[in-house]
């Protein structure tokens, strides 16, 4: 579920910084409200034993990287429209492969019985290892990537080396618009 908000982050990311917005703000709205209906349930059902609860934030992850999957196609009709850089959709686009095995694995392990083979002993270790593990391992590198290559780091002017704090009140300009100090 991480790894779809992830997702879903680097797709607003690369919409905002179109001037047309082909997707309504509440859809981001929607699917926000979803993702985290779903973290919740899947953590009320693995505390109390109730796989309803499992199955249903299950299903909702689905209904959600199916909706994402949509927003992506979306935004890949009007990429030849665009001025900016395209290389966060494609980030997007490419982990989309790997995130349906992900939500796949984890859809079919909320639907065997527990008592299954599938689920216990040995022959639960390959398919974890591959369709999960594997799985969230690449699409947890491509997202860190799009972060750390794609994403320019806010540069601050100084003479001096190293990391600087900045005290927000003696910054001279507009204030309305620096977040309250604390």
């Amino acid at each position: 579920m991480a790894l779809l908000l992830g997702m879903l982050e680097i797709i607003d990311r690369f919409e905002s910084t179109l001037q047309y917005k082909p997707v309504h703000n509440r859809a981001w709205t929607f699917l926000h409200i979803a993702q985290y209906a779903a973290f919740i349930l899947y953590a009320v059902g693995i505390g109390m034993g109730r796989t309803d609860l499992n199955r249903a934030a299950s299903i909702i992850v689905v209904f959600v990287f199916v909706f994402q999957v949509a927003i992506c196609v979306v935004l890949f009709r009007h990429k030849h429209e665009l001025v900016r850089d395209n290389r966060l959709l494609f980030v997007a686009i490419t982990s989309i492969p790997f995130l349906a095995v992900r939500v796949a694995y984890g859809l079919s392990t909320v639907s065997v019985a527990s008592e299954s083979a599938f689920i216990t002993g040995l022959t639960n270790v390959l398919p974890s290892a591959f369709l999960q593990y594997l799985m969230e391992f690449v699409v947890a590198t491509l997202f860190l990537y799009a972060g750390v290559v794609f994403l320019p780091p806010k540069q601050v002017e100084s003479n001096e080396v190293g990391i600087i704090l900045i005290d927000d009140t003696e910054i001279d300009g507009n204030h309305t618009e620096l977040p309250p100090s604390r």
